[in-house]
């Protein structure tokens, strides 16, 4: 706490006698009423800070504390400078994703993944939709359309943003995405989470749970409309994010078969990325295997004795050259 004590000040619109709320923090508190007749309808909580403490009364360092928490909450927030008597909005008191798609322009979405992100390129992909049924929540996410700096990070951190009912909640350790997502930017904010929720029960929370199942589920259903579109640019997309989404079949989900959708391998006979469904369409007669060849360089692969009675036979080979390649290959 940066406070010795807290002095909570109200009176509801239509009562005469406004009333105070104090505690130094300790455990206790008192209720009394308040002394004066001037109070105006409302509230006003009073924090007397602590004199080691007194950097949280800086501007700039308020600032930073309400646009980090509090930027998109409905009501707007000033800084009144004492000395001269000028307010200043420190929050933007609104939230894009809050807002119909209809009334959204593909600027806008850009500028916001932009400042979310702290990024230079434009999104690939926007996924923005309202939830609504046993759990609601709003998901405003971006597929990068560059390799994000932090992909293979050993910490595999997932930047997908927590908000509860507008107010910024935490980004960090939140299992709201899968691992193998991690490239996703974006916020989720949800309306059946409480404010006051601890970090410990974000851990296993079942809310978040079906939160995450949801966002899962649309995310790699858009990414199957991708590439079923159009493969060529679905190539681009998986260049950069192909080798982390295969993770995602080294884990213990049931993600599986979605996943599997979405992949797509170099094919040793058409020289292009194909889709599992193409490679099985295009089978021999007879044929009932998928054949696959594991290394660092297609080039290389492509001149290795072990390929060449097949290609000898048109039969398709197809390349893997991914280091998570030889580790999902034995799990599934």
């Amino acid at each position: 706490m940066v406070a010795d004590t807290i002095t909570v000040t109200s009176r509801k619109a239509g009562e005469e006698k406004a009333y105070t709320w104090q505690s130094d923090g300790l455990g206790e508190y008192t209720i009394g009423d308040y002394q004066n007749n001037d109070f105006a309808r409302g509230t006003e909580v009073v924090v007397h800070v602590k004199q080691e403490e007194e950097s949280y009364v800086d501007h700039f360092r308020l600032k930073h504390i309400v646009k980090s928490y509090s930027d998109h909450i409905a009501i707007p927030i000033y800084f009144i400078d004492e000395t001269t008597s000028n307010e200043v909005q420190l929050n933007s008191a609104s939230a894009l994703w809050t807002r119909p798609k209809s009334q959204i322009t593909e600027e806008q979405y850009k500028d916001f993944y932009k400042t979310l992100s702290y990024a230079v390129d434009d999104p690939w992909v926007t996924i923005h939709n309202r939830n609504e049924g046993t759990v609601e929540f709003t998901n405003l996410l971006f597929i990068p359309s560059t390799k994000t700096f932090d992909l293979f990070h050993p910490d595999r951190k997932r930047r997908v943003k927590l908000y509860i009912k507008r107010v910024f909640i935490s980004d960090e350790n939140i299992d709201l995405v899968p691992s193998y997502l991690r490239f996703l930017r974006g916020v989720v904010d949800s309306e059946d989470l409480p404010l006051n929720i601890s970090r410990e029960s974000l851990q296993h929370n079942k809310t978040l749970e079906k939160i995450k199942s949801a966002i899962t589920t649309k995310v790699l259903g858009e990414l199957k409309k991708k590439k079923d579109e159009s493969i060529e640019e679905y190539s681009k997309f998986w260049s950069n994010f192909g080798a982390a989404l295969k993770e995602g079949l080294c884990e213990a989900t049931s993600d599986h078969d979605k996943l599997l959708e979405v992949c797509i391998f170099r094919s040793s006979l058409q020289e292009k990325m194909i889709s599992l469904d193409e490679y099985i369409s295009n089978f021999k007669d007879e044929q009932n295997t998928i054949y696959y060849l594991s290394g660092d360089n297609p080039a290389k692969l492509l001149s290795s004795p072990q390929i060449e009675g097949f290609l000898s036979k048109n039969i398709d080979v197809l390349l893997f050259t991914d280091t998570v390649d030889d580790f999902w290959v034995n799990v599934n």
